[in-house]
């Protein structure tokens, strides 16, 4: 795990390395404000490690810690991680399960909500055995690319009990959906329009709009939008908390708090 000071960015320097977990395929890098009030404020990577899920403080570069190193049953290839706007859950790509193991789509939800001692929860198990390659999540659903069965988009409001459902797909592949390198290499679902990107192995780039169910605000797990919920949303007035800034523009403000008080007693 290599990182680079771009302070200046016509000047980039080495700042540090991670090396003692072997190979870093892929990586997500984080200032934590998660449930773990031992690592709350320092700069965490969850790391995609061969054939672990391997969590390192980087806070200091000239030192980065492993705070933990987490297998799990039949990986091959563990490629690419993404945690939930809360930072309390994980989901993890194997890029290699489907075609060693017979699976169909395999995508391992992880709840990190204790950084040492990382738990896999389960599996989201997709109706075909395409491969999932990468994946980012953005206000409770993941946006997969996965191979030739193209992008696939997962409701997350089950993530807790290992339950995660598709609400959409854009297939750029359609000649099939076996376990081969071919079609949605990766995707990027986060500008403010809403639109989502798909980058085609042969097919070129894809611009999409996804049309998806409208979000739930039900953040304290009250079944429905509350008083509750306002005051959480009210608590990260002008932060950059992502979970709360319903509209994309870097601060919790005003707008979001209108947004969910729109939703007020809606059931979810």
């Amino acid at each position: 795990l290599h990182m680079v000071n771009i302070q200046d960015p016509t000047n980039p320097t080495n700042a540090g390395c991670f090396s003692a977990d072997g190979y870093t395929h892929d990586a997500q890098c984080v200032n934590y404000i998660g449930p773990d009030a031992d690592h709350q404020g320092e700069e965490i990577c969850f790391n995609a490690n061969e054939d672990t899920l391997t969590i390192v403080d980087v806070t200091n570069k000239a030192a980065p810690a492993q705070v933990s190193r987490t297998g799990y049953a039949n990986s091959a290839y563990t490629h690419q991680v993404w945690v939930d706007e809360t930072q309390t859950y994980l989901l993890l790509d194997d890029e290699l399960d489907e075609q060693n193991y017979g699976y169909n789509t395999r995508t391992r939800i992880w709840d990190i909500s204790d950084l040492d001692t990382p738990q896999l929860l389960g599996f989201y198990a997709g109706t075909t055995a395409a491969i999932d390659h990468n994946l980012y999540i953005k206000d409770g659903y993941a946006y997969e690319a996965n191979y030739r069965a193209g992008l696939q988009i997962l409701d997350l409001s089950g993530m807790a009990s290992a339950r995660l459902s598709q609400v959409g797909y854009f297939d750029i592949y359609p000649a099939n959906n076996n376990a081969n390198f071919n079609g949605a290499w990766s995707v990027y679902p986060y500008f403010a329009s809403g639109v989502v990107i798909i980058s085609g192995i042969e097919q070129g780039l894809f611009i999409v709009r996804p049309h998806l169910p409208t979000p739930c605000y039900d953040f304290n797990g009250s079944g429905t939008v509350d008083i509750g919920d306002i005051t959480l949303v009210t608590a990260a007035w002008g932060t950059d908390n992502t979970l709360y800034d319903f509209n994309g523009n870097g601060t919790v403000d005003v707008d979001d708090i209108q947004t969910i008080a729109l939703t007020w007693e809606n059931a979810c």
